[in-house]
Formats: structure tokens, C-alpha cells, sequence
């Protein structure tokens, strides 16, 4: 299999490699030294772009994300993304990735030299190990934009987790339940609202030979759903309760009831809105 992970292609002027990141802090590197990115709305306007790679953004939706849904004047707004835009070509110099098109900007990259891009080309190719570990995550804590954190960010660690998700159920099915228990214990913390994190915890308990900690942890997001949100687990959450419940879990049965589709933004539940809650940063002051 080709690892992908490692893989980052010449792109940049003058013949320098260059990778940009933003599955963690924005980064862009140039021949492996840090590009600086002028914080505010040029760190704001390259999320945007690249959380779209190849693709053109309206001139609205950047509006939206360097004002946070409140600009000024639309004359006023369009010359000053028009400044924006050339602060930042002329800060990333050869890794310039920035382009006009007809009604908007788009970041042109190629496949491997974004980080997100490659993650995604990683879970299609179902190397779920390799894509997880792109992750250098929360996103983009350095771009200062409520309205990205809001919009965009949710929808891209979604993905992560989802691929996590499928990552830690292809370890449970190839009977690695007990090394699996310590990283469960801290996403559960981090995600105390995923029931999949949940479900592999109780399972992977189970499968390790630990039946009473299994069900505390049922009880636990049991009574944590019913106190914060006013819901009872999910049908699949219940499931794993009751294969619990029924006796001892073979090492190697199969836990495939947690690789399902991923969700979109468009399953609008109680939890998945709690997910999206969690996975917004808690940020002091604006740009």
C-alpha cells in the first residue's frame, strides 16, 4: 500500500516542496521551514480556502468568515479582502497558492501537498491507521473566526472521528480489545457525547475479560445522556449493553456495528448537536 502520509509532492514556485496543513494549528511549510502567515483575516482567509482546496469560494462566504457574519459595506468589504488577498500571496511567497476566478478565490493545491487532501485519499483507500494519524488536531485553534468554527471545522473533525471511529473497530475485530481500552478512556473524555466511542469502550471492556467495568461504563453515558441531554442511549449503544449482558464477549467477535456511514449535516439529533457543541473551541476575544 502506498503511504500516502509521507508523501508530499514539488508545488510550490521555484521548484520547492511545499505542504500545507490544517488538520491541527494552520501551517504552511516551504522546503520544511515554517511559512509565517500574518495572523487575523490572512490566517482567516487561507482556513477558508484550503478547507475547500480547488475549489472556488464565493466572495460572500469569505466576507462572512473575516467579518463573522457582521461586515461593513459590501464596497468596503470587497477592498479590503482585495487587500487581504494580496497581504497574504505576498507573505507565502513561493508557496503561494492563492487564485482569482470568476466570483471568488479558490487555494489551488495539489492532491498531496494538503494534509486534509491526503487524509481523505487515505480512508478511501481504507488505510485508517495512516489517515488518523494526520491528525495533529483541535483544528485550527490559531484562525480566529467564530463563523469557520462554527461551519466549517465541525463538519472536517467529524470526518476524523468518524474515521477514528472505524479505525478502533477494525482493532477490536482483530483482537486487540485490551490496547485499545486506554485511548477509548481519553476519547470518551474528550467526546463524552459520542455513543460510538461508548459502544467500543463497553465492547472493548467486554472483550478483555473486564464484564463489570464494561457495564459502568454503560451506566455512566447511560445516566450522562438521560442528566445532560434527556435521552436514552442509541439502538446500537443498547445493543452492545445487551451483548454484554448475555455473557462473555469472544475476542475476536466481530464489532462491525460501529463502521457505519458517516454523518452529515444534515442528521440533526440531540447528540449530534452536542458532538458539534464539543467540537467548537472555546476562544477569548476576536481578531
Amino acid at each position: 500500500m502506498v503511504d500516502l502520509s509521507a508523501h508530499i509532492p514539488v508545488t510550490g514556485g521555484g521548484n520547492v516542496v511545499v505542504e500545507y496543513r490544517v488538520l491541527g494549528p494552520l501551517e504552511v511549510l516551504s522546503d520544511g521551514v515554517a511559512v509565517p502567515v500574518p495572523a487575523g483575516r490572512c490566517r482567516v482567509l487561507l482556513a477558508t480556502l484550503l478547507l475547500r482546496p480547488n475549489q472556488v469560494v464565493s466572495i460572500d462566504v469569505l466576507v462572512d468568515r473575516l467579518w463573522d457574519g457582521e461586515p461593513p459595506s459590501p464596497d468596503r468589504a470587497h477592498k479590503t479582502l482585495h487587500t487581504v488577498v494580496m497581504r497574504l500571496r505576498q507573505a507565502l511567497g513561493d508557496a503561494d497558492c492563492v487564485r482569482t476566478s470568476t466570483g471568488g478565490y479558490l487555494a489551488e493545491v495539489a492532491a498531496d501537498a494538503l494534509d486534509l487532501t491526503r487524509f481523505r485519499r487515505l480512508v478511501a483507500a481504507g488505510d485508517l491507521a495512516a489517515a488518523v494519524r494526520l491528525w495533529r488536531g483541535p483544528m485550527l485553534l490559531d484562525v480566529r473566526s467564530d463563523t469557520l468554527h462554527r461551519h466549517d471545522v465541525p463538519l472536517v473533525t467529524e470526518e476524523w472521528v468518524h474515521a477514528l471511529e472505524r479505525r478502533i473497530g477494525a482493532d477490536l475485530d482483530a483482537g486487540r480489545a485490551a490496547e485499545v481500552v486506554p485511548e477509548l478512556r481519553g476519547l470518551t473524555a474528550q467526546h463524552p457525547f459520542r455513543e460510538a466511542f461508548w459502544g467500543q469502550l463497553v465492547l472493548a471492556l467486554a472483550m478483555s475479560g473486564q464484564q463489570e467495568r464494561a457495564l459502568a461504563a454503560y451506566q455512566e453515558i447511560r445516566t450522562l445522556l438521560a442528566d445532560e441531554l434527556g435521552v436514552d442511549p442509541g439502538d446500537e449503544l443498547q445493543a452492545v449493553h445487551r451483548r454484554v449482558l448475555a455473557g462473555p464477549v469472544a475476542v475476536r467477535e466481530p464489532a462491525r456495528a460501529w463502521a457505519r456511514a458517516a454523518p452529515t449535516a444534515d442528521d440533526d439529533t440531540p447528540v449530534r448537536r452536542a458532538v458539534l457543541r464539543a467540537a467548537r473551541p472555546h476562544r477569548a476575544g476576536r481578531p
